[in-house]
């Protein structure tokens, strides 16, 4: 491959990056507005004042699996953008697919985070406390945000992936 193919190829992945950062950021951005939507309309529908209660093993279950979530949206994070793995689909798919993959990574790690304030406005309609939305809420926004691109880090790894693809190919 010529260098000018391969700068070609490159200058491909990363307006390909630019444009799913752009997009991405509006959707993490959306996400955590909606998981503020929920905390307004927890505080809005919910009244303390009869507050029904649930048992402690439902609220400490409830209050598990948010860790949970958030947990596992880091691993998910963690573990799709491993420069290795990105370094395997260069390898299979080309610099081209890596931006794809981000994508997926960032997607998925922020629905998890948006899961939580899910399960806050739940233990919140059935408990009668609304501040258990209020509490999810803002682990879930915390956890969304986490999510957003790092597009120059990510720009980085594209053009390290595009080098060592040519220096595995060209050896």
């Amino acid at each position: 491959m010529t260098s000018t193919e391969s700068r070609a190829r490159q200058t491909t992945a990363l307006q390909e990056l630019r444009r799913v950062h752009r997009t991405l950021v509006l959707v993490v951005l959306t996400m955590a507005a909606g998981a503020m939507l929920f905390i307004a309309l927890g505080l809005l529908i919910i009244d303390s004042s009869r507050a029904r209660g649930v048992s402690v093993d439902f609220r400490n279950i409830m209050y598990g699996s948010a860790l949970v979530l958030a947990l596992a949206s880091v691993f998910v994070r963690r573990t799709m953008f491993q420069m290795s793995r990105l370094q395997s689909i260069t390898e299979r798919r080309g610099v081209e697919a890596v931006p794809a993959r981000l994508m997926k990574g960032t997607i998925l790690s922020a629905s998890l985070g948006e899961l939580i304030v899910s399960l806050g406005f739940v233990l919140g309609l059935l408990g009668g406390d609304r501040f258990d939305v209020v509490r999810f809420g803002v682990v879930s926004i915390a956890v969304v945000l986490f999510a957003l691109p790092k597009r120059n880090a990510w720009i980085k790894a594209i053009e390290y992936l595009d080098h060592s693809s040519h220096y595995h190919t060209d050896a």
